[in-house]
């Protein structure tokens, strides 16, 4: 079983959950939850500042209507649209646009208002050459990139192969093949004649012969040119390359009109009113789509009778076409909707004396089922992305043929060839079940029934019964021959019928009364703020205002990673608790600091406090903040760190030491200088001959020379990496 994405933990399938292998290839789906969006529709079409009141419905049932463009079952699609083109962004565009200046929608439950689509089509049309130029250049640099691909994976695998392979017995063979391991018979023959063949194919005179030989295939005339095609280098043809299909439209060069109607449909360049005529069948086709799916099938004699669909430009005067369809049809039945769908190759599944309507030459309707046929690319490098240019089959014509094969149907065929009616299967358990047992009590009815609402949770409708129901603890024969029977059935079968309704009846596309929608699933974070109307694109890193970790003062980690990563220019990493400067290593080992010669900071706000800042004096005293460099002299506070619990200093031979209490502070010892922290974060202490590096507080402390920690187990501790290159006998960090 499945899991929503919410609920993921990242753990390995369990062995039950692993689905059973199964022949041929599984199909993988893409699962859409359609309340999510509902959701992102609804901020993608919002129009704030409309001259009347915003109905998002209505908003939703045009979004529906204009993705017909972009081609659906019954419609090819517009040239000028193509859905990985962002088609769809692009008519949401245009579409907003419309509804700001008619002040009011395209759609209402189904029927199409013309007049504001002409609006749409006619800003459409005026970009269409736009697009067809921006088509051919993204095509051209997608050639040129994969092009490049190509020479780059061919160079790799021509650099992982030997420059010259041993043939003969020799010659690499594959293992586990019949022959891999027979012993080479005389060695010392075959390696003299493949030195032998070796030096006939790359001596001078092998090669100027090989050269000669070809030079003499053709002899051309003085002044002769050979064609492109049979010339090497840049001028012929790329073995890289692949070859474009053949394109005689050419939308992308101006004329492109023209050249369309005529290769397509065969039709004069001056032939306007053919233009037009092509647009007002796909005008009613797109009406006919709409109300198909909100209203139900407008017109079972109604279909597109071109294969390829006009360009926007030619949608002129389609506000007063009619809107209405003819009433009171019929769709086929079924065995005649086979004989329209169906090829000659399929005629196993007809009556024996119709399949001599598809493969009898004097059959009158043997033009329907060609053998072959021509299928147009129309620019695309498929041929399950052409056009197959089957003819379109006469409803009148079919009809008049099938007379005179409908007397040979037997019993069973014509009961096979009627519209049957729906039916429904409720389970035992199922409040209406003992209403629907009551029907077959005496003798099967066939006279509907009205069904409770009640019972059906809403479902309304007539039912009557079934003849091949089957009774309750019955045995459910199976039809396929691998699968078994279902035994002790549980469930009721009736024959069901909707509510009819008359023809002019018109359904309203509106949420239902009572109708409770999924909690919202978005966040606001999931959409952007600041560019309303685009998707959000999460801001991560330090940059202020970002939004990122609820706008936190993030300067002293920005003044880390930019000292880390030596930017600042100082050399310093400064610490998050105490501020205190610790002296970065580099590549080479620890960088080597000067205090000597130290000078005042120009931006020296560390750890907030004012004033602080680094001064090189002599005979100096600093009361808070500072840090300084004395010979013999007296501080009353060391590097504070902007705190007042710094203690007064304590001498030591060698030179001056310094503690703090709750900073990092500095201690003298003897044969050098170095640095140690009491309390709370890292700082540096020297010992006698020499200092070793140790993190543990994230600092320096020195050791006497063989004594030393191994340095690197506590780097990962600290997040650095200590690289000595040699000097872990006597590391010295100054």
């Amino acid at each position: 079983m499945g899991h929503e994405l919410k609920n993921c933990e990242g753990m390995s399938r369990e062995q039950s959950d692993v689905p059973m292998a199964v022949p041929g290839v599984e199909q993988q789906f893409i699962f859409v939850r359609l309340s999510v969006l509902r959701e992102y529709l609804q901020t993608e079409l919002a129009m704030p500042g409309l001259p009347f009141t915003y109905d998002f419905e209505r908003a939703l049932d045009d979004w529906v209507f204009m993705c017909f463009f972009v081609g659906n079952d019954f419609l090819p699609h517009l040239p000028s649209l193509e859905i990985r083109e962002g088609a769809i962004d692009r008519l949401v565009k245009l579409y907003k646009n419309v509804v700001m200046k008619t002040g009011g929608y395209l759609t209402d439950s189904g029927v199409v208002n013309l007049s504001r689509v002409q609006l749409v089509m006619s800003d459409l049309g005026k970009v269409e050459d736009e697009i067809f130029k921006k088509r051919r250049e993204t095509e051209l640099d997608f050639r040129r990139r994969d092009k490049q691909k190509k020479q780059r994976m061919k160079q790799q695998q021509n650099a992982q192969r030997p420059k010259w392979m041993m043939g003969g017995q020799f010659a690499p063979q594959a293992l586990g093949k019949p022959g891999s391991l027979n012993a080479v018979a005389n060695p010392r023959q075959a390696a003299f004649e493949s030195r032998k063949q070796n030096m006939s194919t790359s001596g001078g005179g092998g090669a100027a012969a090989e050269l000669k030989s070809l030079m003499q295939k053709e002899c051309f005339q003085v002044g002769d040119k050979r064609k492109a095609e049979e010339q090497g280098g840049r001028g012929g043809q790329d073995s890289d390359e692949e070859e474009e299909a053949p394109d005689d439209v050419r939308l992308w060069e101006d004329g492109w009109k023209d050249r369309y109607y005529k290769s397509k449909f065969d039709v004069d360049a001056d032939d306007q009113e053919f233009r037009y005529t092509v647009a007002k069948h796909y005008v009613r086709g797109l009406c006919w789509v709409l109300r198909y799916y909100y209203q139900g099938c407008a017109s079972w004699k109604w279909y597109f009778p071109y294969h390829y669909a006009p360009f926007a430009s030619d949608f002129v005067n389609i506000g007063d076409l009619p809107n209405d369809f003819e009433k009171n049809t019929q769709p086929f039945k079924p065995l005649e909707q086979l004989m329209g769908v169906f090829p000659a190759a399929s005629k196993k599944h007809l009556p024996i004396t119709w399949r001599t309507l598809m493969e009898d030459p004097e059959s009158p309707i043997i033009d329907f089922y060609p053998t072959d046929f021509k299928i147009d690319l129309n620019g695309k490098k498929y041929a399950w992305q052409g056009v197959a240019l089957l003819p379109f089959v006469d409803e009148t014509r079919l009809h008049k043929a099938l007379e005179t094969v409908y007397p040979d149907l037997t019993a069973q065929e014509r009961k096979r060839n009627t519209k049957g009616s729906d039916r429904l299967f409720i389970g035992v358990k199922h409040p209406s079940y003992e209403f629907l047992e009551g029907l077959y009590e005496g003798d099967l009815s066939s006279n509907p029934v009205p069904i409770d609402p009640k019972l059906t949770n809403g479902m309304a409708g007539h039912i009557w019964c079934d003849e091949y129901n089957i009774v309750k603890g019955g045995v459910v024969p199976t039809p396929l021959p691998d699968v078994p029977d279902i035994l002790d059935n549980k469930c009721i079968t009736v024959c069901f019928r909707d509510l009819q309704f008359d023809a002019d009846f018109l359904f309203k596309a509106v949420v239902l009364p009572g109708a409770v929608m999924p909690p919202p699933t978005l966040k606001p974070d999931d959409w952007n703020n600041r560019n309303p109307g685009q998707r959000y694109r999460p801001q991560l890193g330090f940059q202020q205002n970002s939004g990122y970790r609820n706008n936190k003062d993030m300067s002293s980690a920005v003044r880390m990673i930019r000292n880390t990563a030596g930017m600042g220019g100082q050399g310093y990493v400064m610490s998050s608790q105490s501020m205190m400067p610790s002296v970065r290593p580099s590549l080479m080992g620890a960088v080597p600091f000067d205090y000597n010669n130290l000078r005042t900071l120009q931006r020296p706000r560390y750890n907030g406090s004012q004033g602080a800042g680094y001064n090189s004096s002599q005979s100096t005293s600093h009361r808070s903040g500072g840090y300084g460099s004395t010979q013999n002299s007296t501080q009353r506070s060391g590097y504070g760190s902007g705190h007042q619990g710094s203690t007064h200093q304590r001498g030591g031979a060698g030179g001056s030491s310094y503690a703090s209490q709750s900073a990092g502070g500095y201690r003298g010892g003897q044969g050098g200088q170095g640095y140690r922290s009491n309390q709370q974060s890292g700082g540096y202490s020297s010992g006698r001959n020499g200092g070793q590096y140790r993190s543990e507080d994230g600092g320096y402390q020195s050791y006497p020379t063989g004594q030393h920690p191994n340095p690197r187990q506590y780097d990962a501790s600290r997040g650095r990496q200590q690289q000595d290159h040699g000097q872990r006998d006597r590391y010295r960090p100054y």
